[in-house]
């Protein structure tokens, strides 16, 4: 075998540093008009960052300079602050229309996407640009989001330590989670980084202030008053060494806010107070905490040991059709991909920042070599193909063989081809086999109106509810080897949903298994994490010890995701091999060495897991002794016969294993099937009814919040609902014209329903409470959209659980599902609910028409300062960090 010579060549992680510190400065922000309008210096660059969680991202630079950008936008509800200060001249008696218009003072700024009136569901690509905020001494503000970011770039002019000193600035705006800045360095010439390697540095900024209390006036249109408590700027340091070339690209993490498809909705405008950089001696730069040395030399020395020892193992590998051997587009394949990694490394692509990453591109290369060992004669008799492939799903040029006979015949002899119905875990075997399903292709399939077949050509495709699979039956008694991958050919880019393969072994005739009884499983089609978009194949192999008559089963999970968009799966390879090759069968000897998973279900069994949930069965028929019915506090008649007759088979087979051996596999069926139905009758508990009539408030225990009537939907046939205490009702109203606290309805009349007094309509004065948690303000039409029960776990509870005609339970918010806010649901009972003929006091209404708080919270008089619990503090001195309210506004002192 030739070795690796020709494309590795001596890497001398050399990295010398002849530096004349003259400490010379570059300061972004005293940047002149004029570099600022050429795109920045031969230092300083402005780039759009495009992501792409899986091929790295893109920085280029921006297009376009002038005042077309939306840095020039103003949003009429709450126009533009940083620090409390507004940063763009604004008119407000200019001619408005919708919720945006321009300011009055127009700025220049880089961009690639021109602003115009901006839609919802398209302003992103918009809403990306840098640009100088000329009233607030030429500070640099940039703006992205979740899909494009704007980010500066400093280039360096020569050798040596770099000092960086900043501060930013987050534009005032409601309670959002921190931004984080994100410092990452690129080596010279490199327009692409892959966000999962970075300086190891977040520095966090802007966490969200709150709405001034008494904040009014706030639209542009009005006065355009602060709406949000100022934001307090954040400095940072770091230092560092680059080459000359290399690049520090500076990003906001605005990929981790909310999601939204309006960028204004999470206050993404950042701007940099300052941002310096200074070249220094070694000494100085490891003063700094936050040194980051991209050629840290001790990282790097290990990297030639590492390639010798793969250039070595390499010049071992021999070429041929044996078992042992490999083929030689194999060979060549790794040949070509390692010197190709190696080229970079050469060119002085790697270091101590990305390491890792060569690292692992090495391994890789030479995992998918060892996964093209010829470990079997697929083709000797004994030994089964169902699909083989050439090519790879990266290039595209997949070539598929199938075993027609065996799509053909669906006859487990050995290949059968099933479903799996997830909620029983029992097999479906297909019946219908022709071009009428979705595929369009033939297949097999259930009906043809479903995503649900497997196709002549190994093209697979699951539901939520069930999984196709390719289902093994071992025609003798042996050792067999499985080799399987597969990928996703088309997989959804807007949709995070990976898929799973599982595999399971059923021994002496199991009829169904659970997902959590597979012996291998394997999760592909990451969009964000494998690498190749979600295509990225998957290879999967073992060994079983099968009796004749034993099955595999090999399945396509989409029930996880929950989702089966995209989630077609094409097989590459299914092979069940008994011998290495002719009349030489496979040894359990052999399995175990190759240090791949066997499975072996016929090894003598471990009874401890057994005996100790039989232990908690007759306990908890102890406690539920003949307490049988459906009635409250009692338990399910069925699942309790169910545990009568497993406990005594569990029993059985303990008493068995004394007289003969039982497998590891019987005692762990029995374990499972006996502690599901333990599990399912110790859940079958009847909750007890709360028996109740008359008005009360509903309020969530220990949180002060009431649920509550909001207002009126535009259409009028309903009100909105939402748990909230007074301060929340005070807040809520302020945003609507026509609705006053006054207006907010707490109390709810209960009132049994007629013919069984365990359930219970509950109704306002406006209309009836629906299932979600809304009022209905039409006459009801059915009854048990409107009906619950009312629930406690113990007779005497004061807490209880509400649970809807459809069985799910209330929870404990609201959310926006269109047309209204509806309720969050439990499959389980959330006994946090409390009835109480109080509500919530303290609000009134002022001199001037305002609602305040008048509970000792929020007291207005005297200016006289008051923490959030009432009580009057001294400002005679500087006051702690903590929230506190002066004539009616609250004030955060950090």
């Amino acid at each position: 075998m030739k070795r690796l010579f020709y494309a590795i060549q001596l890497i001398v992680l050399t990295f010398g540093f002849n530096v004349t510190v003259k400490g010379q400065s570059w300061k972004l922000c005293e940047m002149s008009s004029d570099d600022f309008e050429l795109g920045g210096d031969l230092n300083w660059s402005f780039e759009q960052l495009t992501y792409n969680s899986n091929n790295g991202s893109f920085c280029l630079a921006f297009k376009n300079c002038d005042e077309n950008n939306a840095s020039n936008y103003v949003d009429i509800y709450q126009p533009e602050r940083v620090g409390g200060q507004l940063f763009q001249d604004i008119n407000k008696d200019m001619e408005i229309a919708g919720e945006f218009t321009k300011a009055l003072t127009l700025r220049k700024g880089w961009y690639n996407a021109e602003w115009t009136e901006p839609s919802r569901s398209e302003a992103n690509h918009k809403f990306v640009y840098v640009a100088r905020a000329d009233m607030l001494n030429n500070w640099i503000e940039v703006c992205g989001n979740k899909e494009y970011n704007a980010v500066i770039s400093f280039t360096a002019t020569e050798d040596g330590f770099y000092q960086v000193n900043g501060s930013l600035i987050r534009q005032d705006g409601a309670n959002l989670k921190a931004l984080k800045l994100i410092p990452r360095f690129r080596p010279e010439g490199t327009e692409m980084l892959d966000e999962q390697l970075d300086m190891g540095l977040a520095f966090p900024f802007g966490e969200g202030g709150a709405v001034i209390e008494g904040a009014e006036n706030t639209r542009l249109m009005d006065g355009y008053n602060q709406r949000y408590t100022a934001q307090l700027p954040t400095d940072f340091s770091f230092a560092t060494r680059m080459k000359e070339g290399d690049i520090l690209t500076f990003e906001v993490s605005y990929q981790e806010q909310t999601t939204s498809t309006w960028p204004r909705d999470y206050y993404p405008r950042v701007f940099y107070r300052q941002l310096d950089i200074t070249l220094v001696d070694e000494a100085t730069a490891r003063q700094n905490e936050q040194l980051v040395d991209p050629y840290d030399e001790t990282v790097l020395q290990g990297l030639n040991d590492k390639i010798k020892e793969y250039e070595d193992s390499f010049a071992k590998c021999e070429a041929g059709s044996n078992p042992g051997q490999f083929t030689q587009d194999a060979l060549d394949r790794f040949e070509y991909e390692f010197g190709e990694i190696v080229a970079d490394i050469n060119y002085g692509m790697a270091n101590a920042l990305n390491i890792s990453y060569y690292y692992q591109q090495m391994e890789d290369a030479w995992q998918k070599l060892m996964r093209a060992m010829v470990r079997v004669d697929v083709d000797a008799k004994g030994n089964y193909k169902l699909i083989t492939s050439t090519g790879e799903p990266a290039t595209e040029d997949v070539e598929i063989w199938a075993n027609k006979d065996a799509f053909a015949a669906n006859e487990d002899s050995p290949w059968g081809f099933y479903g799996r119905v997830v909620s029983t875990g029992v097999f479906e075997k297909f019946a219908n086999h022709d071009a009428n399903n979705k595929s369009g292709e033939s297949a097999w399939y259930k009906s043809g109106g479903q995503w649900y077949y497997i196709t002549d050509q190994g093209a697979m495709h699951p539901l939520t509810d069930r999984a196709p699979g390719i289902l093994f039956t071992a025609q003798a008694d042996g050792i067999y080897r499985f080799d399987l991958s597969a990928y996703r050919p088309n997989p959804n880019a807007k949709l995070e949903n990976p898929l799973y393969f599982r595999c399971y072994v059923l021994p002496n005739g199991m009829q169904s298994v659970q997902s959590e009884q597979a012996v291998l499983s394997k999760q592909y089609g990451s969009v964000k994490n494998d690498g190749a978009e979600g295509k990225a194949p998957i290879y999967l192999a073992f060994y079983a010890n099968l009796k004749a008559g034993d099955r595999v089963f090999m399945e396509i999970d989409a029930y996880t995701a929950g989702n089966i968009g995209s989630a077609g799966t094409q097989l590459l390879n299914l092979t069940a091999c008994r011998f290495v090759s002719e009349n030489e069968p496979i040894t359990l000897a052999d399995a175990l060495d190759s240090g791949e998973l066997v499975v072996n279900p016929y090894v003598a069994g471990d009874a401890s897991t057994l005996l100790a949930t039989i232990a908690e069965a007759e306990a908890l028929l102890a406690l539920v002794n003949d307490n049988i019915g459906d009635e409250d506090g009692q338990y399910n008649d069925i699942y309790h016969a169910q545990l009568l007759d497993a406990l005594e088979e569990a029993k059985g087979l303990i008493e068995d294993a004394e007289t003969m051996e039982i497998t590891q596999t019987r005692f762990d069926e029995m374990n499972y099937r006996l502690r599901g139905i333990y599990e399912s009758l110790e859940k079958s508990k009847v909750p007890y009814h709360l028996h109740v009539s008359g008005e009360y408030s509903i309020c969530i225990a220990e949180t002060g919040k009431y649920l509550t009537q909001n207002n009126r939907s535009d259409t009028g046939t309903h009100f909105y609902a939402n748990f909230l205490d007074a301060e929340g009702v005070v807040k809520d109203a302020a945003r609507f014209e026509d609705w006053e606290p006054e207006d907010y309805n707490w109390t709810f009349t209960i009132e049994p329903v007629k013919d069984d007094e365990r359930y219970v309509h509950m109704y306002g004065t406006t209309g009836w409470l629906t299932a979600d948690a809304y009022i209905e303000t039409r006459a009801v039409t059915s009854a048990d959209k409107y009906t619950f029960e009312l629930l406690v776990e113990s007779p005497g509870d004061e807490l209880f659980a509400v649970r809807r005609p459809d069985g799910l339970y209330w929870g404990t918010s609201m959310n926006w599902a269109a047309p209204y806010n509806k309720i969050q649901t439990s499959k389980e009972p959330l006994y946090v609910f409390k009835l109480t003929q109080d509500t919530p006091t303290g609000i009134r209404r002022m001199e001037n028409g305002e609602w305040k708080m008048d509970n000792g919270k929020w007291r207005t008089e005297n200016g006289q300062w008051y923490d959030l619990s009432g009580r009057s503090v001294s400002a005679s001195t500087a006051l702690p960090k903590g929230i506190y309210v002066k004539n009616g506004r609250k004030y955060i002192v950090k």
